[in-house]
């Protein structure tokens, strides 16, 4: 009895070691996920800014929607009265925006990308619907009245004479405003003449001669120019830039480091606010956590800005965190060195909302959000007609934070022009002062299934995984309690053969 008893007990843990081990497997890749940890480096590895990589291929040739709506002046007569601006939004005027980084150099010592940016723009008639480019608006003259502002800046005494006649070099102008086709206004331009004018306007001409503002454009006959608000960034270079490869570090993949070879720039008060950083809005780094903030840098207005985290959305069976640009922007401290200064220095701040970009983009233009969104109420008492809407005006990026890829974005900018009133300028006698829009625009892209196929792969590949990892778990704790239940029912069989299983003894 005693032999079998002894074999009993040795059989007991060896009919349970199976189960230990599948038991202490399934432990392990549960609790230590040792498989995704793998995938996500491969992962990672694939996103770098190296050549061969997905990541890098999207980088070079970009496409998105570049989507604008023109704010029509309905009462332009009544404007210069004095009464405020009734606008109407006359849009959108949809672009197919093809973006190319043309890389220069790289340096692996600071695991950096040296490249320059080109832009251009396709009209898309089909998106655009039953608007065209030669659709009639009728909107502010932005090139009139920034060559009246760069008289005052100029010579101010100046103006006094050629005020009455300076609206010479518009043909065709009748007041401060413009008539013309949506795509001359917004890319091709319209026409700027400094050939059959009077005398008195030699002086400015000869400015624009040269030195023309960046709206100019110079034609093949001199002294003829065309002005439009972005024919400058349609198929030209930008930059250059530098951005980190992520290579050494995946989590500063995408990080802009310098801009037109500068690390800090000298547009603004304080190397802080002049500090480039941030990435460009279209790369992103991997996310190890959800952060309340990301930072994005903006050629456009020379600064960083940090949209806020607002929440999770799913896009394409992909979850994302979604990033908008909040009330946070235009704070006070936030905004304090970004005011422009007077000659004495002296701070002179916008009202809230606004930002003057004009040391930036070489022209008197005042950046805001669309329809004055997040802005002071005072801007929408005189621009009348605007209604800002949140889902539809706020700038948002929509992350997968596994890749840092984008599922979904849009960029938002409006243009607007501070309209003052200038005695020496007849049409300007009695305008009333206001900042006046002209149009918004924004950079917009929507992931689609194939482009994310890698990622929603990657995703399936984790999720099969996990899922993997559950089975010797549950298998291992099946196996103990099956071997530990024959051996329990052995043991007292051949232990206590009198006795049926579970009788209590005394």
């Amino acid at each position: 009895m005693g032999k079998i008893n002894g074999l009993s007990k040795f059989r007991k843990p060896l009919a349970c070691l199976p189960g230990l081990l599948l038991l202490s497997l399934g432990i392990y890749l549960v609790i230590d996920r040792l498989h995704v940890g793998f995938i996500i480096n491969r992962i990672h590895e694939d996103i770098e800014l190296r050549e061969g990589t997905d990541n890098y291929i999207a980088f070079l040739k970009i496409k998105v929607f570049f989507r604008v709506w023109l704010f029509e002046v309905t009462n332009p007569e009544a404007v210069m009265a004095g009464e405020n601006p009734l606008l109407k939004e006359v849009g959108p005027f949809v672009y197919d925006l093809h973006i190319k980084n043309h890389i220069n150099r790289i340096d692996e010592a600071s695991d950096e990308i040296n490249f320059t940016v080109t832009k251009t723009y396709y009209f898309n008639q089909q998106e655009s619907g039953d608007l065209s480019e030669d659709t009639v608006v009728t909107v502010l003259n932005f090139a009139y009245l920034g060559t009246i502002k760069k008289i005052i800046s100029l010579a101010a005494t100046f103006l006094k004479k050629i005020g009455p006649i300076i609206h010479q070099i518009f043909p065709g102008a009748v007041n401060p405003f413009l008539t013309g086709k949506a795509g001359d206004i917004i890319f091709s331009g319209l026409p700027l003449d400094c050939v059959n004018v009077d005398k008195a306007l030699n002086m400015i001409c000869n400015v624009l001669k040269g030195n023309p503002p960046a709206l100019l454009k110079k034609t093949d006959t001199p002294g003829l120019f065309k002005y439009s608000l972005f024919y400058r960034v349609n198929g030209t270079h930008q930059g250059p830039f530098t951005v980190n490869r992520g290579v050494k570090n995946i989590y500063s993949l995408g990080n802009t480091t310098s801009f037109k070879n500068m690390k800090v720039t000298n547009f603004w008060a304080t190397d802080t606010c002049n500090a480039v950083s941030g990435t460009n809005a279209i790369t992103w780094p991997p996310m190890s956590k959800k952060l309340p903030k990301v930072q994005s840098y903006e050629a456009q207005l020379c600064r960083s800005l940090s949209p806020s985290f607002t929440r999770e959305v799913v896009l394409n069976t992909l979850a994302g965190y979604r990033y908008e640009l909040t009330a946070d922007t235009w704070n006070q401290e936030e905004m304090e060195c970004y005011c422009p200064r007077n000659k004495k220095k002296v701070m002179e701040c916008l009202p809230l909302g606004l930002m003057d970009i004009e040391k930036c983009q070489e022209v008197p233009i005042i950046f805001s959000e669309p329809h004055f969104l997040h802005a002071s109420s005072e801007l929408l008492d005189y621009a009348q007609g605007l209604h800002p809407i949140h889902e539809k005006h706020a700038t948002f990026v929509v992350i997968e934070p596994f890749t840092g890829v984008p599922l979904s974005g849009s960029k938002k900018i409006q243009l607007n022009m501070k309209m003052s009133s200038i005695p020496t300028v007849p049409w300007l006698t009695n305008v009333t002062d206001g900042y006046f829009p002209i149009l918004w625009a924004e950079e917009a892209s929507v992931s689609t299934i194939e482009q994310m196929k890698s990622v929603i792969n990657s995703h399936r590949l984790l999720n099969i995984c996990s899922f993997l990892s559950w089975p010797p778990l549950f298998m291992g704790i099946w196996l103990i309690m099956k071997a530990c239940l024959i051996d329990n029912q052995m043991y007292y069989q051949i232990t206590y053969p009198r006795y049926p299983r579970g009788v209590a003894f005394q």
